[in-house]
């Protein structure tokens, strides 16, 4: 099944590199990140600092996402979805 996406405008906050480890530690997940431990809730492709793309909250449970498109796309969806019903 294929789903088609139509182009909208979202807000998008970024973190630099600089900040990224900063708020991995704070969120308790830096040394799981550079041990090869996180995996992408999407598609389960090892993490590591330089291919997260996404994190979030959804029902209370930290979410981190791979940078590939289809999977940021997949958890803007997901992470959108969770707002509209809670």
């Amino acid at each position: 099944m294929r789903v088609k996406l139509r182009h909208r405008n979202i807000h998008i906050p970024a973190i630099s590199d600089e900040v990224l480890p900063q708020l991995l530690v704070r969120l308790k997940v830096y040394d799981d990140i550079v041990n090869g431990k996180m995996k992408c809730r999407i598609c389960g492709r090892t993490l590591t600092l330089d291919t997260i793309g996404a994190i979030g909250m959804l029902n209370g449970e930290l979410i981190l996402v791979c940078d590939k498109l289809s999977c940021i796309s997949k958890a803007s969806i997901l992470f959108s979805e969770s707002k509209t019903s809670g």
